[in-house]
């Protein structure tokens, strides 16, 4: 529905972000077509592109179809997202791995490299910090972490050190120079490597006492707000940056949020660092319970068959603004309150795209929640289109703590050459059977699938 027509100053399909003020929104885009790439990858790359191509400056500012720029900062400054949130090169990198398009890589890797260089150019203080304009550019309106009274969200905070913004950028650059080995533009490789390095370091420059704490720059102290802990601050652990023994002290305070500070998770755009972040810091299990709370509320509410006076939820069967405590609401026809279905794929099916290089491979980590696989029911996962190849999955449960696995492709057999192997990288016993890949897996452990 957040796939609109060539209209005004877009020549191509566009996401409108949400029905009632229809504007195109870097941020939103990125995460609302990460999503349908899943079920219709054409039209998501198509949109993911468009975006640029019909942008009127290299940042992608926030712009409605008749060309009014949605995003105006106090000092007049034209905004976009800035690259942190919803993590525009994330979501394009995954969609890329699912469905590699050379062509349509090299057409965007020069809107990536003009993204980049504008920022560097733009947002970039004295000292090196990537920072943004105002809170508006950062997604999180008005924020407290920012320090100063904001009326409106167009207040400048240019002087806040941000930790994620710096660990995003880092992120940015490993990218690109993956993007570069693809297409070939070797000269490149350096000038990523060196950014990607440079923005890992600012990063940790950040820690202090377990955890990315921004940085006040007028007075060089740390921005530490008792019971007031940012959730997106996990951003360096979901890009990367983080070391291992950084992300091992963070994860205590990591677990805190569903049951201390369960607002953060009402945001689909915070839900998106904090479980990719908790995917890769190994906290798979407690994950699926935090999003089968989030998955019950959510679609308990979308599914009621009755708009009750005073609840102040959506309108039944409509995706809305946020994951409240009581179900969906807010504006309602808003495209990332949709996004569930790509976490259900990805965190509770466990099915993610390999990494580079860009031999075949994926990842299979069935991490169902206790109080659905408890009811011994099977579960599928139909339709699942990665790269050249359409498959089914199928868990059954077996003995506590099991499942068996069943991967159906559909159209052709899987290869002779196929290997199944567990996080250790050793090969483990499975059935190849013309179309069907069995074998038997532990809830919540992890599956590579080499093709």
């Amino acid at each position: 529905m957040m796939v609109r027509r060539p209209i005004g100053c877009y020549k191509h399909n566009w996401d409108a972000m949400q029905i009632q003020a229809p504007r195109n929104v870097l941020a939103e885009t990125s995460i609302d077509m990460w999503t349908l790439s899943y079920a219709d990858d054409e039209s998501a790359k198509r949109v993911l592109l468009g975006q640029f191509q019909d942008a009127l400056e290299a940042n992608v500012p926030c712009m409605r179809e008749d060309g009014t720029m949605n995003m105006v900062a106090a000092d007049g400054s034209e905004c976009g997202t800035a690259i942190q949130w919803c993590y525009p090169f994330y979501c394009l990198e995954s969609v890329y791995l699912r469905h590699p398009d050379r062509a349509w890589l090299e057409e965007l890797y020069r809107y990536l490299v003009n993204y980049i260089e504008w920022t560097l150019r733009n947002r970039r203080d004295r000292d090196g910090w990537i920072i943004a304009k105002c809170s508006w550019e950062t997604g999180m309106d008005a924020s407290r972490r920012f320090l100063i009274e904001q009326p409106t969200g167009g207040e400048l905070i240019d002087f806040i050190h941000i930790s994620e913004l710096q660990a995003a950028m880092s992120h940015a650059a490993s990218v690109m120079r993956r993007f570069a080995e693809v297409l070939g533009t070797i000269s490149d490789l350096k000038r990523w490597n060196d950014l990607a390095e440079t923005y890992a370091q600012k990063t940790r420059e950040l820690w202090f006492q377990g955890w990315f704490y921004d940085v006040n720059a007028r007075t060089g102290r740390r921005i530490i707000i008792p019971g007031y802990r940012p959730i997106t601050q996990v951003g360096p652990i979901m890009c990367g940056v983080a070391t291992p023994d950084q992300t091992r002290e963070m994860i205590p305070k990591m677990l805190e949020y569903p049951d201390r500070e369960p607002s953060w998770l009402e945001w689909a755009s915070q839900v998106f660092p904090y479980a990719e972040s908790m995917w890769m810091a190994g906290q798979r299990e407690f994950l699926s319970q935090s999003l089968h709370a989030i998955i019950s509320r959510v679609y308990a509410s979308m599914d009621r068959r009755k708009a009750e006076q005073g609840e102040h939820l959506g309108w039944p069967g409509v995706s809305c603004e946020i994951w409240g405590p009581k179900g969906a609401y807010g504006g309602e026809g808003y495209g990332w309150g949709a996004t569930l279905p790509a976490h259900i794929i990805r965190s509770l099916f466990g099915f993610r795209e390999g990494t580079w290089p860009v031999k075949p491979w994926f990842i299979l980590g069935p991490n169902l929640p206790e109080p659905i696989v408890s009811q011994g029911k099977d579960f599928f996962l139909r339709n699942i289109r990665y790269r050249d190849m359409v498959f089914d999955i199928h868990y059954e449960r077996r003995a506590k703590g099991y499942l068996h696995v069943t991967i159906t492709r559909v159209g052709s057999p899987w290869s002779k050459n196929v290997r199944v192997m567990n996080e250790n990288g050793k090969s483990i016993n499975f059935i190849n059977t013309d179309a069907r890949l069995e074998f038997d897996a532990e809830n919540h452990a992890l599956y590579r699938v080499q093709l």
